[in-house]
C-alpha cells in the first residue's frame, strides 16, 4: 500500500521537532517499507528532508467510523483500551478527512471513542484504515536525513523528484514494527509543499 502526505511547514530540529507530518503508519503485525519518492510542486528553500521514528501502539482495526460535521465516531470490535486525551494518528481511510495526525480522543464506551477532523466528509468512511495511538509526549528519532535541491522551476527548470529508497540504500527496505511509526520534516517551509509518498507492505 501507499501512504501520501504533503508536508508544507519547516522545522529545522534534529532532536525535537513539533511540526511533523506522518511518513507511514505500520500494520497490526508491522509492515516492510520498499520504496519513498518526494514530489516538489512548486518553490522549495528547503535543504534537508528528514525521516523520524517514533514509539506507538497499534489499536484494533475499526469495525466502522461514522460521522456528524467535524465529529468521527470509531467502532472497535474489541477494547480500544484508550482514555479520553489519548493521541492517535489514523490513516488509509477514506474519504481522506477522517485520517488525522496526533489528534485527542474523547471516549464514549470501551470499543467507542470520538475524535475531531479538520473538515467534515460528506459519507461515512468506506475505508476504515487503521490507528495507532501515541505518548502524550512522543520521542522522536533521528533515522535519516535526505538533502534537497532548493530551486525554483521554470519554464526551464523542472520541479525535481527524490527517490529517498535510492539516496539512501543502507536504510531501504526496512522492517517497521507494530509499535514503530515514521514522521517527516523539512528544515525550511514550502509554499506549494513536498509530496512524499511512502509504499511498503504489512506483514
Amino acid at each position: 500500500r501507499n501512504e501520501s502526505t504533503l508536508v508544507v511547514t519547516g522545522d529545522a530540529s534534529r532532536t525535537a521537532p513539533t511540526t511533523y507530518y506522518p511518513g507511514f503508519v505500520p500494520g497490526p503485525s508491522g509492515s516492510r517499507i520498499t520504496a519513498m519518492r518526494a514530489q516538489m510542486a512548486g518553490a522549495s528553500t528547503t535543504s534537508m528532508l528528514r525521516l523520524f521514528m517514533v514509539d506507538c501502539q497499534p489499536g484494533p482495526i475499526p469495525t466502522r467510523i461514522t460521522f456528524s460535521t467535524t465529529t468521527a465516531t470509531v467502532i472497535t470490535p474489541t477494547a480500544h483500551g484508550l482514555t479520553t486525551g489519548d493521541k492517535i494518528t489514523l490513516r488509509n481511510a477514506f474519504p481522506y478527512q477522517f485520517n488525522v495526525t496526533d489528534v485527542a480522543v474523547t471516549v464514549v464506551t470501551t470499543t467507542e471513542f470520538t475524535y475531531a477532523m479538520a473538515s467534515a466528509p460528506t459519507v461515512n468512511a468506506v475505508a476504515v484504515g487503521n490507528y495507532v495511538t501515541t505518548p502524550a509526549t512522543s520521542v522522536m528519532r533521528l533515522v535519516d536525513e535526505v538533502p534537497v535541491v532548493a530551486v525554483t522551476p521554470s519554464s526551464t527548470i523542472e520541479a525535481p523528484s527524490i527517490d529517498i529508497a535510492a539516496a539512501s540504500p543502507g536504510l531501504f527496505p526496512f522492517v517497521l514494527a507494530a509499535n514503530k511509526m515514521l514522521r517527516l520534516t523539512v528544515d525550511g517551509t514550502q509554499t506549494t509543499g513536498i509530496a512524499v509518498t511512502t509504499t511498503g507492505a504489512d506483514l
